[in-house]
């Protein structure tokens, strides 16, 4: 065996086992680590679907709602990339019974705590951070407003 397996070999198996880590932790808790952020993508993304089906809406006002949902699912895809996640629609195991607008609705509660998971997350660079706030405050801000059509 030559001097550079010696050297390469350990340093290999020790980055191999660092990276099997977060994953077996990952795995044993049974929950992505960006579980909230997860959720977020599937109910943004069903939402845009209850704010299609809204009344009354002005055409230039939901075309602004849909856009700030996919500018949202867009920088939420990216952030869960820089925190070392793969981005997934999870369904949400436990949402609320809700009358009406189930998704909208759980979409502002899911996008809070998303935002609330982005603010403690340690690692993730301060813009990425910054922009992600906020573009899911912008979004918050419009999926309130569709719930205004719906009272």
């Amino acid at each position: 065996m030559s001097m550079a397996c010696w050297v390469w070999t350990p340093m290999l198996l020790g980055l191999a086992f660092l990276g099997y880590l977060p994953w077996s932790q990952a795995k044993q808790s049974g929950r992505p680590k960006v579980m909230h952020l997860q959720i977020s993508l599937y109910e943004l993304r069903e939402a845009k679907e209850d704010v299609r089906q809204l009344k009354d809406i002005p055409p230039k006002m939901r075309t602004e709602m849909l856009t700030s949902a996919d500018t949202a699912i867009n920088k939420v895809k990216d952030i869960i990339l820089a925190m070392g996640g793969k981005p997934e629609y999870v369904h949400p195991i436990n949402r609320p019974k809700y009358d009406n607008y189930r998704h909208l609705r759980h979409a502002i509660k899911m996008l809070k705590e998303a935002k609330e998971q982005l603010r403690n997350e340690e690692g993730l660079p301060i813009g990425l951070r910054m922009m992600g706030t906020l573009e899911i405050n912008r979004c918050l801000g419009y999926l309130e407003k569709a719930l205004d059509f719906v009272k």
